[in-house]
Parts: structure tokens; sequence; C-alpha cells
């Protein structure tokens, strides 16, 4: 999960790249070295952690990493909330979180063009009501 938590806060928290441990106790239980990362990063001051995340700049997140943080979330089989679950209670509303943050870029993808597409429709708007109120003009005019 933590792996997931250092690619998505990397911007916000500088959170930079995992090493991989050398002591062999460490290669089982941390193999890719981002459990040790997220302690000292992101666990180091959890009050700045939690803030990041609700104040994660979740519109202008890359595609990139959305894909590959959707694909870890999908395939890895330790991300399955039951052994989420086992593993820390504390760690199911960050996975919430990573979900919610998918989803919404998703939805993004479909409501962005029909944003454009409605503000392109507002100013085409303004113009012909601009065009309707001189001609309404007119016609009092005529009328008085």
């Amino acid at each position: 999960m933590f792996e997931v938590c250092c690619y998505m806060m990397n911007d916000m928290m500088k959170v930079g790249k995992a090493k991989k441990p050398t002591d062999d106790k460490g290669k089982e239980i941390d193999p890719e070295g981002y459990w040790a990362l997220s302690k000292t990063k992101l666990l180091a001051n959890p009050k700045e952690f939690l803030a990041n995340m609700i104040n994660y700049d979740k519109d202008h997140m890359p595609d990139a990493l959305v894909e590959k943080v959707d694909n870890i979330m999908k395939t890895d089989p330790l991300l399955e909330d039951a052994k989420i679950k086992s593993a820390s209670q504390d760690l199911i509303p960050v996975k919430v979180w990573v979900n919610a943050m998918i989803t919404y870029h998703e939805t993004l993808k479909i409501v962005n063009p029909k944003r454009a597409l409605a503000a392109q429709k507002t100013e085409e708007l303004k113009i012909v009501m601009a065009k309707l109120n001189e001609a309404r003009a007119k016609v009092k005019a005529i009328d008085e």
C-alpha cells in the first residue's frame, strides 16, 4: 500500500525513490524499500501526510501515474481488502482514498470535455443574447 502512497505523494512531499535493502531481513520484509521510505518520508509526520491527502491536487494527476497506481491496485494480491485489514485497520481509509483518486481521474476524462463544450456554448449564448437584446431595443424603439 505504501508503494502506491509513495507514487501518489511524490510531487507534494518530495518522497523520492525507494532504495532496495541490502540486508537479508530487509529484503524479506521490504524487498523494494517502500516501507522504509514511507516510514521516513510519509509516516514521520502523519499530520502532514493527512493534510497532503486532503489537499491533493486531484485535478492535475498525470495519466501515467494513475495508470501505474491503478495497475498496482488491481494486480497486487497484498492489496486485497482482507490482507490490508489484517495488516492494519488504518490502511483501509488510505486504500479508499487511492481508489477515490483513481475514480475521480477517470470521471474527469468524461466531464472535462463536457465542461469545455458547456463553456463554448455559454459564450455562443452570450453573443446570441446580445444580438437579441439589440433587436428587442430596435423593436421597442419602433413601437414607441
